[in-house]
């Protein structure tokens, strides 16, 4: 028989007694994380979005410093259309560590550090990669909620909150200070949200809500854009009494959507002079799209960057989908 979805009033009510239990769950993983982290800013992906922070805090630019002159793309980003260079991401990410970055200036200017200069070994500047630690936890205690609102138990819902933290490439991930950790928690948030908001047969709050996480994970990371799709089409296909609430629920969800699409499109035409070109243009990867079966399988199965290895776990879900389709369709078609 099918068990019923909780609907979000009674998962709202019982929200403090599941508090005690997600506060924990987010500590624990937390420190297991930053137990386990090093000094992460060692790639020129890490490096460029927070180069792009300096700039925002000391002259209100958006450009990195150029590490090789005349040639495309070198250190922390690629030549632009005004000759400047700039780093090959949405500056979404760049925003959030904002406040992580005054503090390790605050902390440069009460105590000079060596090596700081040029941020080799710069202790207060390496500290920032740890925040991801904490948005990786918020993930896991996230998922956790998530299964509860769909009527798990408890015991599955923390084995399966705690698979996904250490048994995926949510671990490594949350090591780095890089914009995947970040776009994980936002898009899994605005599908628990899509999904609360599809129960309630009124109201328009939760969708709201999921546009705006989605607005935010697309200004962190563009390519979020086709994920979120099939959440639109979710918020027109909910089942509601009145067909004016379909509408009102996609207008909730898309309108902080085509904001956040209007600003990027902005920054990357002013940066490279296309909608759509966040800096990737000359990335080898754009090839696949001539290739695509050659990229299905590159990113699923092959030994470089196959999923199956990265992520063993994945083959769980592909075990549990039947059953989980059975009890929640709709749910199960979105994500």
């Amino acid at each position: 028989m099918r068990s019923p979805v909780p609907s979000p009033a009674a998962g709202e009510r019982a929200a403090p007694r599941r508090r005690p239990l997600l506060v924990w769950l987010c500590l624990f993983v937390f420190l297991l994380y930053l137990l386990s982290a090093g000094s992460n800013f060692a790639s020129g992906d890490t490096l460029s979005e927070l180069r792009v922070s300096q700039s925002l805090v000391s002259h209100g630019g958006f450009d990195v410093p150029i590490v090789a002159a005349h040639t495309l793309c070198a250190g922390w980003g690629c030549r632009g259309l005004d000759g400047h260079y700039f780093a090959s991401h949405g500056i979404g990410f760049s925003l959030f560590l904002l406040p992580f970055y005054g503090l390790a200036q605050a902390a440069l200017a009460l105590v000079p550090a060596p090596r700081c200069v040029t941020w080799d070994s710069c202790v207060p500047i390496h500290l920032i990669s740890w925040s991801n630690c904490l948005l990786g936890a918020l993930t896991v205690a996230l998922l956790c909620v998530l299964c509860l609102d769909l009527g798990y138990p408890r015991r599955r819902a923390l084995f399966l909150a705690i698979l996904y933290g250490f048994g995926t490439l949510a671990w490594p991930y949350a090591r780095f200070a890089f914009d995947v950790t970040p776009t994980a928690l936002l898009l899994l948030a605005c599908f628990h949200q899509a999904v609360l908001g599809a129960e309630a047969s009124e109201g328009t709050r939760r969708w709201w809500s999921a546009g705006i996480l989605a607005a935010l994970a697309v200004l962190v990371r563009l390519p979020t854009i086709p994920a979120l799709i099939p959440v639109a089409l979710w918020a027109v296909l909910a089942p509601s009494d009145r067909p004016a609430i379909r509408w009102r629920r996609l207008t909730a969800f898309s309108l902080p959507m085509a904001v956040s699409l209007a600003f990027s499109g902005w920054y990357n035409l002013v940066r490279f002079g296309g909608i759509l070109n966040d800096g990737h243009a000359t990335n080898a990867a754009d090839r696949l799209l001539l290739h695509p079966w050659v990229g299905i399988v590159g990113m699923t199965i092959s030994p470089g960057k196959g999923l199956l290895w990265y992520s063993p776990t994945i083959l769980f879900a592909l075990v549990a989908l039947p059953r989980f389709y059975a009890r929640h369709r709709a749910t199960a078609r979105v994500a």
